[in-house]
């Protein structure tokens, strides 16, 4: 099943974390981010694989041994909650990378995006510090920059894609001209 249930409404897809904490709502899935799929909808194949990944990252995130892990390196980054919250999404991405042989590169952007906002809420929930959207968009193009490098992109091709998920320029790129946004006038 995709990441809606038959109702229509956001499905569970990660167990309730230890402590009595409700889990967050399973994320939108990479059918709910056509940019990210270049305006396709995912196949059922890349759905499951999505679904697997931030299941398997919600565990992570609250299972005891890892989740006391990811709880110091946010407490220890409150200064910096970018850095503190890129910090523990490597450390989940790199688990996943281990049990899956490799992320899947059209899968990159979508649960990255879901994991960061994931990891985000859970500092935010417990009172570490806040993350709000402009946190999480820096989040989400450090590690698309990073991981678009692994692939070998270009800085072109790097601020190209971050311009299609919401403008902005890539970590260390000149910044990107003004343009208007789609249906506005320039």
């Amino acid at each position: 099943m995709g990441i809606l249930d038959q109702q229509g409404t956001p499905a569970q897809s990660a167990p309730p974390p230890a402590g009595g904490e409700a889990a967050p709502a399973a994320p939108p899935g990479p059918e709910q981010d056509p940019a990210a799929q270049g305006g396709n909808k995912p196949s059922a194949a890349e759905q499951e694989q999505y679904d697997k990944i931030v299941s398997a990252a919600a565990e992570m995130l609250y299972d005891k041994k890892s989740g006391d892990q990811v709880m110091e390196i946010l407490k220890a980054g409150a200064q910096d909650p970018v850095k503190a919250v890129v910090d523990v999404y490597k450390m989940i991405a790199s688990q996943i990378d281990s049990m899956l042989g490799g992320m899947p590169v059209p899968l990159i952007l979508p649960t990255a995006f879901m994991i960061l906002e994931m990891i985000g809420e859970l500092a935010s929930k417990a009172g570490l510090f806040e993350y709000g959207e402009a946190e999480h968009t820096e989040a989400v193009k450090q590690v698309v920059t990073e991981e678009a490098q692994k692939q070998g992109a270009t800085p072109e091709q790097i601020q190209g894609f971050i311009d299609k998920m919401g403008g902005g320029a890539a970590p260390g790129a000149a910044p990107a001209p003004e343009q208007p946004m789609m249906g506005q006038e320039a």
